[in-house]
């Protein structure tokens, strides 16, 4: 994906959670990254290495219990409470978004899609 410079400026206007959300939701509604991709995102280790984020990125949403039990992590909402849709499952994304893991969200954005 390549951002035009002025794209870029209004992404960093963005807080890291906004930024995140919108960019995760349109890029999983429109099928934009591969189904390898979407189970890397399920894990903790590929969380940690490519966003220094300490959960995995996207969780799978259990049906067998309450939503809002889903979005928790040893007791503690770690994920946001809207699921996101893609090939007729739905993901959590988790909420633990920093403002130190931009670039590497940004530089992910980059390696792994390209048409948004």
């Amino acid at each position: 994906m390549d951002l035009k410079e002025n794209e870029k400026k209004e992404l960093d206007k963005l807080k890291i959670g906004q930024l995140v959300r919108s960019m995760m939701t349109i890029i999983l509604e429109r099928d934009l990254i591969s189904e390898i991709e979407i189970q890397n995102l399920l894990k903790k280790d590929y969380s940690k290495f490519n966003f220094n984020v300490i959960f995995p990125i996207l969780k799978k949403v259990d049906k067998k219990i309450p939503l809002k039990d889903n979005l928790l992590i040893n007791g503690n909402p770690r994920y946001y409470a809207k699921p996101i849709e893609n090939r007729k499952t739905e993901y959590l994304l988790t909420n633990e978004w920093k403002e130190y893991n931009r670039e590497d969200f940004m530089n992910w954005l980059k390696r792994k899609v390209s048409d948004l």
